[in-house]
This record gives structure tokens, C-alpha cells and sequence, in this order.
């Protein structure tokens, strides 16, 4: 089975596809609580058997930055990269 998570702000679509013939088998509304954990309605757990797993973020959940490092030495590129990205990813 394969699931695709469509995210959209606090809330969202869990839909449920079959392998072979790419049928969709079921949809699944859940919410997104503050630590981002999923909460299926009606206290359902994640169904079983997923093998493949996708996910749609909205564009308000995405954070683009570009960097412009006057570097040529990857490891010293390595060393800056976390800082600059520090509280910007989960």
C-alpha cells in the first residue's frame, strides 16, 4: 500500500492507494498538533502495511534561503553551513 500525506497548514488528507492498480482505497482526514505529531479522526492509528510513503507541504510550510559563500573549501563550507542554518529546520 502506498500512502501520500497531503499537508495543508494544521490540518490535512491521508490518502491510501493499493500497489498494483494505484486505486485509491481510502482517505483519511488528521489534524497537526504543536509538536507535529499527526492525529487521525476518531483515534485511528496509521494503517498497517504502508511500503511507500509521500508527502505534499504547503509552500508556507517550506523556508528557502540562499547562500552565497565566497568558499572553495568544502569542509570550511561544512563547518559554516550549520550555523547559518541553525532554527531554520526542524
Amino acid at each position: 500500500m502506498r500512502a501520500f500525506f497531503d499537508i495543508t497548514g494544521k490540518a490535512g488528507e491521508l490518502y491510501l492507494f493499493e500497489n498494483k492498480s494505484d486505486r485509491l482505497v481510502e482517505k483519511v482526514p488528521f489534524s497537526i498538533d504543536e509538536d507535529y505529531s499527526i492525529a487521525f479522526e476518531g483515534g485511528r492509528q496509521l494503517p498497517a502495511g504502508i511500503d511507500e510513503s509521500f508527502v505534499s507541504l504547503p509552500l508556507q510550510a517550506m523556508n528557502f534561503r540562499v547562500l552565497e559563500l565566497p568558499l572553495t573549501d568544502i569542509a570550511k563550507i561544512k563547518d559554516i553551513l550549520p550555523f547559518e542554518l541553525e532554527g531554520l529546520i526542524l
